[in-house]
């Protein structure tokens, strides 16, 4: 189950006000898992094993799994974890090397799971999949990023799409959502790049949000709640990294067929 499935689940087995105890294993799968998604997980279903995997369509789904056994200091997001059995997954460097731990490499899947192409696309099978010229394996480029932990396990660090680059500093949406996602307060996000006319990326800006039933007219109880996720976000968040400051406060409504996303306001990523 992705984690926005699973959080709509658990905000209805809540008004239930019951624990749950008849699901044995869930297995939660997207290739980032925020930090808080599996303890919130336990605490409805009190006895349930919970597995995190990840993977590529193109490595028939799920390649690496991690089972969760609670969260480590310095972690950003869950690991990805480990292979799966008749799978391998590699961090490279540009010369498809190994990478040594905590260097951050491409990461590219082999093992029984990988297709043989993409049908009628020649050319783009030839860029993806390929023979690794050392260890003489299949290989599938994901386009993806990661790193070696000290563990064995990998650490997802994002996609090439959703890194950006401003004033110099390399910027990783998904991680900082994962960041903001930690703090109180907050039950939902978009991050997003604004562009110049250029089309050059000039800032990051957060959509901070909170699920609601429905839309009360009062709008000074979200202001003050945005004032408050403003101050802990300010108390709590490695300004060496990042800072964060209150930009603009429209409120916008977001309608899904799932559910409704009141945005409490903008907090603009200076980097």
């Amino acid at each position: 189950m992705v984690p926005e499935l699973m959080k709509l689940y658990l905000n209805y087995l809540e008004n239930l006000s019951k624990k749950q105890n008849f699901i044995k294993l869930i297995l939660l799968s997207r290739d980032w898992i925020p930090l808080n998604m599996p303890n919130a997980v336990q605490k409805t279903f009190v006895e349930s094993k919970i597995i995190v995997l990840g993977g590529a369509t193109e490595a028939s789904i799920w390649s690496n799994y991690h089972e969760y056994k609670g969260i480590k200091k310095g972690w950003k997001s869950i690991p990805y974890g480990k292979p799966l059995t008749n799978q391998q997954i590699y961090v490279l460097d540009k010369n498809f090397e190994d990478c040594p731990v905590y260097c951050e490499g491409n990461l590219y899947i082999a093992g029984r799971g990988l297709a043989e192409g993409y049908l009628g696309d020649k050319k783009l099978t030839e860029e993806k999949f390929f023979i690794h010229p050392l260890k003489q394996v299949r290989l599938y480029s994901t386009g993806d990023l990661g790193r070696y932990l000290s563990s064995g396990e990998i650490e997802f660090l994002g996609t090439e799409d959703t890194q950006v680059k401003i004033r110099g500093n390399r910027i990783e949406l998904g991680e900082i959502k994962n960041t903001l996602m930690k703090q109180e307060g907050i039950d939902d996000l978009i991050v997003r790049v604004n562009y110049n006319k250029e089309d050059k990326p000039i800032e990051v800006i957060a959509k901070i949000g909170v699920d609601i039933s429905e839309v009360d007219e009062q709008y000074d109880k979200y202001f003050d709640g945005f004032e408050a996720i403003e101050e802990n976000i300010q108390r709590n968040i490695d300004y060496d990294c990042y800072q964060y400051i209150c930009k603009q406060r429209d409120i916008v409504c977001l309608n899904s067929m799932l559910n409704t996303l009141i945005d409490l306001g903008v907090l603009k990523i200076l980097v």
